[in-house]
């Protein structure tokens, strides 16, 4: 039986997992991108938010926007 092998980062400015299939680092993406910024947030109708849609609030509500 072969073993999966997942590694997390969870950066201070980005985070990524990646596999290890058949001795190959496989990148999984998310929404396209290989990495996601470390970001959470609560928009203003409460719901939450992480990466790219986080940081995209940055600047419009930085009391409700968090890097990790």
């Amino acid at each position: 039986m072969n073993e999966l092998i997942a590694g997390i980062d969870l950066g201070t400015t980005n985070s990524e997992i990646s596999f290890v299939i058949d001795s190959e680092v496989i990148t999984i993406p998310v929404n396209g991108e290989p990495v996601m910024p470390s970001c959470v947030g609560i928009d203003q109708n409460g719901k939450l938010l992480v990466g790219k849609a986080a940081k995209n609030q940055m600047v419009s509500s930085p009391d409700d926007t968090y890097y990790l």
